[in-house]
């Protein structure tokens, strides 16, 4: 039980302090050319709250780690695990 925590614990540092890689592969490319050739988005009038910059840097960021979207996922994997331990 102590190999799995110590294997899931190197995941997640790893899945937390993994820099931005400099290799792209091919959608990646697409979608930030797409973005920056269509900067002119104007604000929505249903979602006020929401600014356009902000916003574009934000899916430019999922982009280029898509890793942070799937955080979530992960704390909900330790919680898991964790039950599971406490369990046993």
């Amino acid at each position: 039980m102590k190999f799995l925590f110590s294997v899931f614990f190197i995941f997640i540092i790893f899945a937390t302090t993994k820099s931005q890689s400099s290799f792209q592969n091919i959608e990646q490319i697409k979608a930030i050319e797409y973005l920056n050739v269509n900067k002119n988005i104007q604000q929505s009038n249903f979602w006020l709250n929401v600014k356009p910059e902000p916003f574009i840097k934000n899916i430019q960021k999922n982009i280029l780690e898509p890793l942070y979207i799937y955080m979530q996922v992960l704390t909900l994997i330790f919680v898991v695990i964790l039950h599971l331990v406490i369990l046993v």
